[in-house]
């Protein structure tokens, strides 16, 4: 496997066969799904750390954020059908570092009264809030799951599918060879607001 390989799109089939190569032991397999699924790492990463943390808190949050990536691949069903792997590495990595801002929270002496008082670990509200903020186990998973089969059209579940899994819409675009990557960023809207309106705080 090659570093360019690493930059290209990879079937579900083929995302699955490296999962159970690397649970067999092959550091291959590990390092090329790490390194397929670094932008997804980096963007939770970066989406949890505050200005006021240490350049060594960061990269405690990455090690951390790696721990739970690996986790998931441990713990991923190839199986189901219904949640792509990026979505369930995704969900693990954020729970991860929600438990690693807690602590951060207890340790600290800087004031922090709540997390939500946190900058920038968390989406702002309104019409860009992520509803994967809320998705934080495997029940929830599937209630996301069963709301996407029953409520979003099969376009715009695939698109959010891709979505989820890490991809842009320049990406998802090419995937699914459509010229029109403004479409697809649409649909990526039009979902995220279909699945926040019908989740709510679930």
């Amino acid at each position: 496997m090659t570093t360019d390989k690493n930059k290209t799109l990879v079937s579900r089939e083929e995302i699955n066969s490296l999962i159970q190569k690397a649970r067999e032991g092959s550091n291959e397999s590990l390092s090329f799904l790490t390194s397929k699924y670094s932008p997804l790492i980096e963007s939770q990463v970066n989406k949890f750390y505050a200005d006021y943390m240490s350049n060594q808190d960061k990269e405690d949050m990455h090690q951390e954020a790696i721990s739970a990536f690996c986790d998931a691949i441990c713990k991923y069903d190839c199986r189901d059908d219904g949640v792509e792997f990026g979505l369930f590495a995704k969900v693990c990595i954020n729970n991860r570092l929600i438990t690693f801002l807690r602590a951060y929270k207890a340790q600290s002496n800087r004031g922090v009264s709540s997390l939500d008082e946190m900058q920038g670990y968390m989406p702002a509200d309104g019409d860009d809030a992520d509803p994967l903020q809320n998705v934080v186990d495997d029940e929830n998973i599937r209630m996301l799951v069963q709301t996407i089969q029953s409520n979003l059209s099969p376009y715009e579940a695939r698109i959010w599918w891709l979505y989820a899994s890490g991809l842009s819409a320049a990406q998802i675009a090419k995937k699914i060879k459509c010229s029109d990557v403004r479409s697809v960023n649409n649909a990526i809207y039009r979902t995220r607001r279909k699945l926040r309106d019908m989740l709510g705080d679930k």
